[in-house]
C-alpha cells in the first residue's frame, strides 16, 4: 500500500475511534478509571476553554485550517499531517452536528489541566510529529547542500 492510502486510512480510523468514544460518553456521562476520570463535557470554545460560545467562528476557522492542511498534505504526505487532520475533522464533525465538541478526559487527579478528548491527543501528537518531520527534512536538505 502506498503512503497516501495509509494516511487516508489513519485519518478514517482516528475519526471512527474518536466518534465512538464520544458516543460512549453520551451514554455514560461519568466513568472513573483510577487516576483518570471520563467526564462528559460540552466544549463550545477551543483549547483551554478559550473563545467559549464562538461555535460559528471556530467552525469556519477549522474548515479553513483543514483546507490548508489538505493542500499541505498533497506536498508533505506525512503521518503528522494525517493525525492533525483526523483529530481536526472529528472535532469539526462535533461542531457541525452538535454545535459543540464533546470533551471527556479529565486528568486533574494527576495535574491541573482542561478536560480534552482523543481527537485533541491526535492533534497534539500530530503537531509534535510534524515538527520532528520538518526538522528531519531540514537536516536532510542541509546535508544535500553541503
Amino acid at each position: 500500500m502506498n503512503k497516501k492510502i495509509i494516511n487516508y486510512l489513519v485519518i478514517a480510523i482516528l475519526i471512527i475511534i474518536d466518534q465512538i468514544t464520544k458516543m460512549y460518553m453520551l451514554q455514560k456521562r461519568i466513568v472513573s478509571i483510577g487516576i483518570i476520570n471520563l467526564v462528559y463535557t460540552e466544549n463550545t470554545g477551543i483549547a483551554f476553554g478559550m473563545a467559549k460560545n464562538s461555535t460559528i467562528l471556530i467552525t469556519i476557522i477549522t474548515m479553513l485550517m483543514i483546507c490548508v492542511l489538505i493542500i499541505f498534505a498533497k506536498k508533505n504526505n506525512t503521518l503528522g499531517v494525517a493525525l492533525i487532520l483526523g483529530g481536526s475533522i472529528s472535532n469539526l464533525i462535533d461542531r457541525l452536528f452538535r454545535g459543540f465538541v464533546i470533551d471527556y478526559i479529565d486528568i486533574n487527579k494527576i495535574i491541573s489541566y482542561p478536560i480534552f478528548n482523543i481527537a485533541d491527543i491526535f492533534i497534539v501528537l500530530g503537531a509534535i510529529l510534524m515538527g520532528i518531520e520538518m526538522l528531519r527534512q531540514e537536516k536532510k536538505d542541509e546535508n544535500i547542500q553541503n
